[in-house]
């Protein structure tokens, strides 16, 4: 352990990507992922993380603070608007950031709030840092090739679900090693046909019902 008591070296990368257009899943297999987690910050503009998921959903900026600085469990989405919302979002879930109370770190829509190059700083500090603070991150973008890069250097997980633009089939192909092919015929609802990445050669490809699809 660090002299710094909020900080711990040895905590283990938890970091996964979620993509899928509409229909896809996505957003569905994040809330499935963290739905056991007790305590849980969202940044989500389409408020999606909601009452019915045990959220409390705010827009206001005091409120939020004041709810996430507590020592307690807490599901809480800020459902801002906008990179000045997002900054001001990440920079506090960072300095609220504590390995003594580890934290799910959700953020949806991403591609928003983010660039196709480099992280935002403030983004770019909750990937690269946030770990031996206790910080776990579920992030979700409908289209892999509009997030940035950071996320996808920094991921250990990855779900894709039905992706629509053939630019992103390639794209996930060349990042995952996964034949285009796989992407391509991944189909959105009432299937839910999605893939699992957790490395090269760690993967597969899934019905609605998590059973694995035979890959021709």
């Amino acid at each position: 352990m660090s002299q710094n008591q909020r900080i711990d070296e040895s905590a283990s990368k938890d970091i996964r990507a979620y993509f899928g257009s509409s229909g896809s899943g996505k957003t569905h297999n994040i809330k499935k992922d963290t739905a056991a987690l007790p305590r849980v910050l969202a940044f989500d503009p389409e408020g999606a993380f909601n009452s019915s998921d045990g959220f409390t959903c705010t827009t206001d900026r005091a409120e939020f603070y004041r709810l996430a600085r507590g020592s307690g469990n807490v599901k809480l989405t800020y459902q801002g608007n906008g990179q000045a919302d997002f900054n001001w979002w990440c920079n506090l879930v960072f300095a609220l950031a504590d390995c003594r109370r580890p934290c799910a770190i959700i953020v949806d829509e991403l591609a928003g709030v983010t660039t196709v190059s480099k992280a935002p700083p403030a983004w770019h500090q909750i990937l690269t840092r946030v770990r031996k603070y206790g910080g776990k991150v579920f992030a979700g973008a409908q289209s892999p090739t509009e997030i940035d890069k950071t996320l996808m250097r920094q991921k250990n997980k990855l779900f894709v679900g039905y992706l629509e633009r053939p630019d992103d089939h390639a794209y996930m192909a060349k990042e995952t090693g996964i034949p285009e092919k796989v992407f391509l015929e991944l189909r959105p609802d009432p299937y839910y046909e999605h893939v699992k990445y957790k490395g090269r050669e760690q993967w597969a490809a899934f019905d609605k019902s998590g059973n694995k699809k035979p890959i021709e």
